[in-house]
């Protein structure tokens, strides 16, 4: 499961149920390829990375706002004015794999603020 972290992201993660949400069940024709439970104590470097770290359009990407808590992926969005100008921060990650074509599937809260961006 996937959860944008912001001051609302825990009513949200309430709100809607996510954090009892059960897997995906197997479909016919399918079969799983990849999947990241994350369930270890950071992300997983051997099958994620950081993209474009530093600034990106009008934000900036910063590796420190992706972390792994309870079987989630958190991405903490937040903003900041530093001498006037406003400074959005936020995560970009991918997949080290590759996939060509498939059914892609992700449980996600997002968070609709100034300076977000979500995406899947």
């Amino acid at each position: 499961m996937v959860f944008a972290q912001c001051p609302v992201a825990h009513r949200l993660q309430k709100k809607k149920g996510l954090s009892s949400l059960t897997p995906v069940a197997k479909q016919d024709g399918y079969r799983l390829e990849w999947s990241d439970d994350f369930s270890g104590p950071k992300l997983d470097a051997g099958n994620w990375y950081h993209r474009y770290p530093g600034v990106r359009h009008d934000g900036f990407n910063d590796s420190t706002t992706v972390s792994v808590s309870n079987g989630n992926l958190l991405i903490n969005v937040y903003s900041d004015t530093i001498g006037g100008i406003v400074t959005h921060h936020t995560g970009m990650i991918a997949t080290k794999r590759e996939f060509l074509y498939g059914k892609f599937e992700i449980k996600a809260a997002f968070v609709n603020q100034s300076g977000s961006w979500s995406a899947f």
